[in-house]
């Protein structure tokens, strides 16, 4: 690397490059600058032949949010001079901290660091440590290096712009990081955004887009042949598409990326075309690959900083698609992989959750500028879109064997035998009752009598009408001339208890006798006979199971 032209920074044509509000390190050593950017961090040091601080050197900067990592360790005056270069900068700069020198030792340089660990480990900790208060000469704190500092009336009086929403409702200007499992749909939502934005009078999951505009669409993992094939299945009609979607096929990371999508933005601007969305699928395909002992947290936030300043700077919604994790945790947010970086830095998260192989999904979605909301969404495969499911997030909670039986239950507010369900869906008797249990218990469905289920409100004047299965109600019946018992003959035909019989043969005599009365298993009716084999009220056929003893 060489200086920059006479009285530049060393370093400073690469920071020229840069979006404005980057991180830049400001050493003393231009050896030290070299390590710093061939890690990756960008960092500039006056030119040895500079007699001072110069202020070509703030106009450098300003903007930017500058680091100074001091070196202490030889006796000069290496903290009067600091000192100044951070006076230069404070007021000009969007932010500056001076760091304590870091290492152990009589030298504490960067560049020694850098030697004993790594860049990444000295980025890490410059941003992490507390800054080093500079005293003056009577022993007093300077307030200088406070950038940014404004009162509440100030506040008050200040020409803030509102937020520029894409979609009301759903997209303010700003970073929003969409993560979920893989084949879950991602990349079908997020095409499906860049596409009604990119068109005119676009809607989105039901929300109208406010004004298209340019698009940029880093499809990373995506041949051009699927792309074609999942365009051709939201808009058939090729000559719907938008001329001013445009696509990406790979991406540089790191400055040289971002100075790239910079200059593309500022050219639609230019040609009265602003860029309202980038898209960036997915975000592990824009990133510097991992680096030995160097912190994950750094690398997330070195990641995503400069795509969060992309959206600030032009007003714009840059989505990055990322991944959930396989383990699950209380809050859904946190589900997301890698560090507390990514959620932490973007302005919003959308998080979606869909089962293998079901059309209904959730998504939760949280935003700095909009209140926390979850919508639920229904998936055409057919034609790879993503739409509002009637019935809100519940119904897209429920599995296969649930809509099967709520659509068995239809009409609404009509009870129906559990005999009846099982022969309608053909589930097992087992599996059935528990999905029943699973629908009573999110109020789908509420037991209506005994063996009978009602989805939704009964018709009419009709009531819950609840009977114990051991208690049931027996309707009076006239006396009876008492009958002897029965004996069971075992391995007889038609005889009570043989295998392939109905029931068990009933007892009835005196008033002090004991009675023993079997019920249908479908909707709780008494069973109509010994010899029967069907149920009257529901047309369950089988054998009984459930015996009641009255005395």
């Amino acid at each position: 690397m060489t200086p920059s032209p006479r009285s530049g920074l060393y370093g400073g044509e690469l920071v020229a490059d840069l979006p404005a509000g980057s991180i830049i390190f400001l050493l003393d050593s231009p050896a030290a600058v070299d390590a710093m950017w061939a890690g990756h961090a960008p960092a500039v040091s006056p030119p040895l032949s500079a007699k001072g601080w110069l202020p070509e050197f703030t106009s450098q900067l300003a903007g930017h949010h500058v680091i100074l990592i001091p070196s202490y360790g030889f006796p000069s005056s290496s903290a009067v001079r600091d000192r100044a270069w951070l006076k230069a900068l404070s007021g000009r700069a969007a932010s500056v901290k001076m760091t304590p020198p870091p290492g152990d030792g009589d030298l504490k340089d960067a560049l020694t660091y850098i030697g004993h660990h790594s860049v990444a480990d000295l980025v890490k900790w410059a941003l992490e440590v507390a800054p080093d208060e500079p005293a003056h000469k009577n022993g007093k704190v300077s307030h200088e290096a406070l950038t940014g500092l404004f009162s509440g009336r100030e506040l008050a009086t200040m020409d803030i712009p509102p937020i520029q929403w894409v979609v009301p409702g759903l997209l303010p200007e700003g970073c929003v990081l969409l993560a979920g499992r893989p084949k879950t749909g991602k990349s079908w939502l997020a095409l499906l955004i860049a596409l009604s934005v990119a068109s005119e009078e676009g809607r989105v999951l039901g929300h109208e887009v406010l004004g298209s505009g340019s698009v940029l669409y880093f499809a990373l993992e995506d041949t051009r042949a699927r792309l074609r094939r999942r365009l051709d299945q939201l808009e058939p009609d090729r000559s719907r598409w938008p001329e001013r979607l445009h696509f990406a096929e790979a991406a540089k990371p790191g400055p040289e990326g971002i100075t790239a999508i910079n200059s593309w933005c500022q050219q639609r601007a230019d040609k009265k075309d602003p860029v309202r969305l980038i898209v960036v699928d997915t975000l592990g395909r824009m990133r510097n690959s991992p680096k030995a002992n160097a912190s994950v947290y750094h690398e997330d936030l070195e990641a995503i900083a400069p795509l969060h300043a992309l959206a600030g700077r032009w007003h714009c919604v840059v989505i990055l698609v990322d991944h959930q994790r396989k383990a699950a945790a209380e809050d859904i947010f946190d589900t997301v992989t890698g560090s507390l970086a990514k959620t932490g830095t973007v302005d919003g998260t959308w998080v979606l959750e869909r089962l293998r192989g079901q059309n209904g999904a959730k998504l939760s979605i949280t935003h700095r500028d909009m209140e926390e909301t979850e919508m639920a969404l229904e998936f055409d495969a057919s034609r790879g879109l993503w739409s509002p499911m009637a019935g809100g997030v519940k119904a897209s909670r429920l599995n296969p064997e649930q809509k099967m039986i709520l659509k068995a239950m239809e009409p609404q507010g009509v009870p129906k035998p559990t005999g009846v369900i099982a022969a309608i869906t053909g589930i097992n008797p087992v599996q059935l009752k528990r999905q029943l249990r699973y629908l009573e218990r999110d109020g789908y469905i509420s037991q209506f009598s005994y063996g009978k289920w009602v989805y939704g409100e009964p018709e009419g004047d009709q009531q819950y009408l609840p009977i114990s299965p051991i208690k049931e109600s027996v309707p009076s019946v006239p006396s009876v001339p008492s009958v002897p018992t029965v004996p069971s003959v075992p391995n007889q035909p038609g005889a009570e208890g043989t295998e392939g019989t109905v029931g068990t043969t009933s007892t009835v005599g005196t008033p002090d006798s004991v009675v023993e009365i079997e019920s249908c298993p479908g909707c709780g009716a008494l069973w109509p006979g010994l010899n029967s084999i069907t149920c009257h009220e529901c047309g369950f056929t089988g054998r009984p199971t459930n015996s009641q003893v009255l005395e």
